[in-house]
């Protein structure tokens, strides 16, 4: 072992000696001739390794503080995020904006139809142009019988029950997220005071059982004060459960399945107020609204007969103009 040390110390102070002695070297010749140094290639970033931290650093404040927000939840944040999430608002909203395009379909007036027709071309004679007749067509449709304010009106009667059905889900569940988020608010001091009963009750547990230890307690006394010991642990568990699932009926109607663990209640308790004596008006319901609008459209006509047509006919070279309008079909 020790002759294998010696030679290893050995090899380590005659690497030393060529080290140094390669240095000397390099440092005269330095002084004769100029010596090329290796250029280094300067170290290229990829463009999508910016654009990833860029988009890291934009978006990191961003996150943290609504993670921040979804901890501390106010009724009014619940209220905003139900509108920009909710996967039933967003329907709606999307229904209203295609009965809009409906409207603007059925303002539309029938675009006409050009044609050529060419003919008496003669085959031997290319260039000879006497028997060449070129007739050009345009065809108009002509809606009569009012089909087009009929057409506009129950796109309208569409439009209008599309936004109060827009207006009615979004009653509805502004009305599911108000009584999700004071669930959860329940939920959260149910399982609090439950973790709190659960911890006194191991506390009485404890002092149950030195108790028993210095006779002073009974063993049945003892056991039934485990017994309800397990009873306050089994309440904290499903108060648990129960949170979660508060949590989660929230994150539902937010859209926010993923952040559900997340979520919690920052507003106190309101406060019981006088409920009000004059009469709601149920006419200016949107629900109400729409099953009107919807009925009024159900007694419109829906199938009119086909526009007539009217088709006007010219023709080159002898510039004969025939115009003719067929009876409606």
């Amino acid at each position: 072992m020790a002759c294998a040390m010696r030679w290893f110390g050995s090899r380590i102070r005659h690497a030393r000696r060529i080290s140094i002695y390669q240095a000397f070297t390099r440092l005269a010749l330095s002084g004769s001739r100029k010596v090329a140094s290796p250029i280094v290639p300067p170290m290229r970033t990829k463009p999508f390794l910016t654009y990833i931290l860029l988009a890291a650093c934009l978006t990191g404040p961003a996150a943290a503080a609504e993670l921040t927000k979804l901890g501390q939840l106010h009724l009014a944040d619940v209220e905003q995020l139900l509108v920009e999430h909710n996967r039933a608002l967003i329907a709606s909203r999307r229904a209203a904006t295609a009965a809009e395009a409906g409207v603007a379909m059925a303002a539309g007036r029938p675009n006409p139809t050009l044609s050529l027709n060419t003919s008496g071309i003669n085959a031997k004679h290319p260039d000879n142009n006497a028997y060449l007749d070129t007739i050009l067509r345009i065809d108009q449709p002509i809606e009569r019988g009012g089909k087009r304010e009929l057409r506009l009106g129950v796109a309208d009667a569409l439009l209008e029950a599309s936004r109060s059905d827009a207006s009615d889900s979004l009653r509805q569940q502004r009305m599911l997220a108000r009584q999700a988020y004071f669930d959860l608010k329940a939920a959260e001091d149910k399982t609090r005071l439950s973790m709190e009963s659960a911890r006194l009750a191991h506390q009485v547990l404890s002092k149950a059982e030195l108790r028993l230890k210095a006779g002073d307690l009974a063993p049945s006394d003892v056991e039934r004060i485990r017994t309800d010991t397990l009873r306050a642990d089994s309440d904290a568990s499903q108060a648990e459960v129960d949170h979660q699932r508060a949590q989660l009926a929230l994150a539902q109607l937010l859209a926010m399945e993923s952040d559900a663990a997340r979520l919690a209640t920052a507003d106190p308790w309101p406060r019981l107020a006088p409920l009000p004596s004059v009469q709601p008006n149920l006419d200016a319901r949107p629900d109400v609204i729409a099953a009107v609008t919807a009925w009024r459209r159900g007694k419109r006509p829906l199938i009119w007969p086909g526009p007539s047509r009217c088709g006007m006919s010219l023709s080159a070279p002898s510039s004969n103009v025939t115009t003719r309008i067929p009876a409606a079909t």
